[in-house]
């Protein structure tokens, strides 16, 4: 600043910027320009899809026998659950068919999140990506221990197995979408 009847100071030298934005945003403002807040709604709704099936795997019948009925994910978790101590693929089934019900639970709430703007979306996406690991964890457990037989099995199942291989593309979209 110069006081009145003198030459301004920046003669010569450094000269102020003209108004107006400048080379780190609008005119004034200091650091990188900050991210617009977007949202990713393929992920989301591709998340909320897998989620679901996720979570209605456990209500819908996974058996259906003439001898035995149908009976639902919720009815199979209670019979390996009174199977007894010593039956490990009914221990194996109780804890995946309920992780994947967690975990699908879980991917619906990132998928709703997903649709709310925001800044940075990665860290939603990598936790995305890391339920979703859990979940293929658990289905992948299930099919290789439990000694299921495909014959008699219904939607349940099917939803079961969907619901892990339709989380994928969300959770990477959810990752690497900008």
């Amino acid at each position: 600043m110069s006081h009145p009847n003198q030459p301004p100071q920046w003669q010569g030298y450094n000269s102020p910027q003209a108004p107006g934005p400048g080379p780190y945003g609008p005119g004034g403002a200091y650091g990188p320009p900050v991210p617009l807040a977007r949202n990713n709604v393929p992920a989301a709704i591709i998340l909320i899809i897998g989620g679901l099936l996720g979570v209605v795997q456990a209500l819908l019948p996974w058996v259906s026998m003439p001898a035995v009925g149908r009976l639902t994910g919720f009815d199979l978790v209670k019979l390996a659950g009174e199977a007894g101590a010593g039956a490990v693929e009914a221990t194996i089934f109780q804890v995946c068919l309920i992780a994947v019900l967690v975990c699908g639970g879980l991917l619906v709430l990132a998928g709703a999140s997903l649709i709310v703007p925001m800044r940075n979306r990665k860290v939603l996406g990598a936790l995305s990506l890391l339920v979703t690991v859990m979940m293929t964890v658990a289905v992948v457990l299930l099919l290789l221990k439990a000694g299921l037989g495909f014959s008699g099995l219904s939607v349940g199942f099917y939803c079961f197995l969907a619901s892990a291989a339709i989380c994928w593309p969300g959770s990477l979209i959810a990752l690497f979408k900008r």
